[in-house]
């Protein structure tokens, strides 16, 4: 079972290197931490007055909080907003992924990727940002590639449908100032049209504190079945089983950039099962590519086509699942058999995990049904 929880302080400058350790056990109450795939890490929590020395150092943008169990850093990241309430201070950290996030390229040298694997493109977004001055958050990124490759020479061109000629122009992956605000925003397109995954792991290594992202393509794909999740042992809460028909659709078209006849468009269909045909459209103008459009439609529509789903369940720390043996990205077979479900369950892909560590000794998974994941 878990031992105590500790929360370091610690500074960031970004230069990269390892801040001072400026608190070795701040006194948090009400933590909530979370670890995600693709997406940003989260750490609140609260603290109250017991020395004046600490307030100055909880500096936004300025300083970290790494939650720790066991000896095991299991989250946490930059502090980036407080607030003062009465006698209370309320603190929210961001994963490091989260720091691409907002930050704009501003280089007058524009990066035009073709024939690009798209992880080396994430790398080539990390090393701009982490080159910058004072941007430097010491995140290490591994040399995984995909085999894919993005990006061509520009070019334009043109197709037939029923409803008349689509025109379209396909060319390098860029990063330019006069488009690419948001560096974040272009690292989650990336891995959503790779596809391709991401999380952070945090560690202790020589005594100090290591970060690196741990990447995986397609998807982690690490089937745990060294581990059991049985509701009425380890499943405390009987989970909410959502059969979602308003979600299902057999059809899905994607209209990207453009206007009209000119508009860039994918789609996707797939097997109805015996059920009523249902389309469903998706707007998002920032797909230039039709084979962007296509793919997103693929894994849009994938999302969609079972019904029975179950989104997060609660763990208690037991010798079946204990706290920690879980990150996200790993599949896990989760257990329903009662009342209605008897003799059911499904494996589930982790979206995300969450501990609480002043409410005992469980966790959150946040899940995704592994047959929606394209």
């Amino acid at each position: 079972m878990s031992g105590d929880w500790r929360y370091i302080l610690q500074a960031i400058d970004g230069s990269g290197n390892p801040g001072a350790i400026l608190h070795p056990e701040l006194p948090l109450t009400g933590v909530s931490v979370t670890t995600a795939l693709n997406a940003t890490d989260e750490l609140t929590g609260t603290i109250t007055p017991f020395s004046r020395e600490i307030k100055p150092m909880l500096t936004e943008w300025g300083a970290c909080i790494w939650a720790e169990a066991d000896g095991q850093i299991r989250g946490g990241g930059i502090l980036v907003h407080t607030e003062t309430v009465g006698a209370a201070i309320n603190l929210e950290c961001m994963g490091l992924h989260g720091y691409a996030h907002g930050l704009p390229y501003t280089s007058n040298t524009s990066y035009n990727g073709v024939e690009v694997d798209p992880l080396d493109v994430y790398r080539v977004i990390w090393n701009y940002i982490q080159t910058a001055t004072a941007s430097n958050v010491g995140l290490q990124i591994p040399n995984l590639k995909t085999g894919l490759k993005i990006g061509v020479e520009l070019a334009q061109g043109e197709f037939d449908t029923e409803s008349g000629p689509i025109s379209f122009e396909s060319g390098p992956y860029q990063l330019n100032f006069w488009e690419t605000h948001d560096l974040g925003a272009a690292i989650d397109d990336l891995a959503a049209d790779t596809p391709f995954q991401f999380r952070e792991i945090h560690e202790w290594s020589g005594g100090v504190i290591t970060h690196r992202m741990d990447l995986a393509y397609p998807r982690f794909n690490v089937q745990r079945k060294d581990l059991r999740f049985v509701v009425g042992e380890n499943v405390i809460i009987q989970p909410t089983v959502t059969q979602a028909g308003d979600e299902w659709a057999s059809e899905l078209q994607l209209l990207g950039a453009g206007e009209g006849r000119t508009m860039v468009r994918g789609s996707a269909v797939m097997p109805r099962g015996g059920r009523l045909r249902r389309v469903v459209v998706v707007e998002d103008k920032s797909i230039k590519s039709v084979t962007t459009a296509g793919t997103r439609a693929y894994n849009l529509l994938k999302a969609r086509l079972e019904i029975g789903d179950i989104t997060e369940f609660t763990v208690l720390d037991h010798d079946l699942a204990p706290m920690g043996s879980v990150r996200p990205g790993d599949e896990v077979f989760i257990s329903l058999d009662y009342d209605w479900q008897e003799g059911e369950g499904f494996w589930v892909r982790v979206q995300s995990v969450q501990y609480s560590p002043d409410e005992g000794n469980n966790y959150v998974l946040t899940v995704l049904r592994s047959d929606k994941v394209a």
